[in-house]
């Protein structure tokens, strides 16, 4: 882990956002429901296909903390944290 907690969070799909400067990012959370929501374009790595988070342990499992406006935490798996 980076030594600020950020970390590279795989995403299915990355696609251009309602704004110019957002994108739509699609995850897949620990229960494996989808999710979408938008994100600047400055945390996200489009040829990663990931978003920056905090990631963070809670209760037993990994969390990420996702820059959206209003911050996000959902339950995520270790594996789809990539190397910073």
């Amino acid at each position: 882990m980076s030594k600020n907690g950020y970390r590279l969070l795989r995403c299915l799909g990355v696609e251009p956002g309602m704004f110019s400067d957002e994108r739509t990012i699609t995850i897949r959370d620990r229960g494996a429901r989808l999710r979408e929501m938008f994100v600047q374009v400055a945390d996200v790595d489009e040829q990663r296909r990931a978003v920056r988070v905090k990631a963070y342990m809670y209760d037993g499992g990994r969390w990420a903390l996702l820059p959206t406006a209003q911050p996000h935490s959902v339950p995520i798996w270790d594996g789809d944290l990539l190397p910073a």
